[in-house]
């Protein structure tokens, strides 16, 4: 449009060839620098984009884990408390707390606090029993 319109003046002859060389250089500016800011803000979208993938990426990840390691704990319990019943047994047929220790892991002071929980809840059914 700047050709066509320098053109057109000239053939008139109303072109100041000075004025109309900055007009078309202050053009070509604008629209160079129009061109890099779209190009920015292109690439910011982009960066944007890739950004909310990431981060729904390491989302998902930690919802994974968050999923894993209540499966983890779950397994745990059923371990303990498996653990917990075999020994409750173990104690109900006379084996020492040491052996029984041993044998499920579980700490010593953990078997005879089970074991002392044991003797009490016998005691209050004996003596529930001698009062009948």
């Amino acid at each position: 449009m700047g050709e066509t319109l320098a053109a057109v003046l000239d053939e008139i002859g109303y072109v100041d060839k000075k004025l109309l060389m900055e007009a078309s250089e202050k053009i070509a500016k604008f629209a160079k620098e129009a061109e890099l800011a779209k190009l920015d803000r292109e690439q910011s979208e982009k960066e944007k984009a890739r950004a909310e993938i990431e981060k729904a990426r390491i989302e998902a990840e930690k919802a994974r884990i968050e999923a894993e390691k209540a499966q983890v704990e779950a397994e745990n319990t059923d371990i303990r408390k498996n653990l917990l019943e075999a020994a409750f047994d173990m104690l109900q047929h006379g084996t020492p707390p040491a052996l029984i220790s041993k044998w499920t892991s579980l700490p010593e002071d953990v078997i005879l606090r089970l074991k002392a929980d044991i003797e009490i809840s016998f005691d209050g059914s004996l003596s529930d029993n001698k009062s009948v």
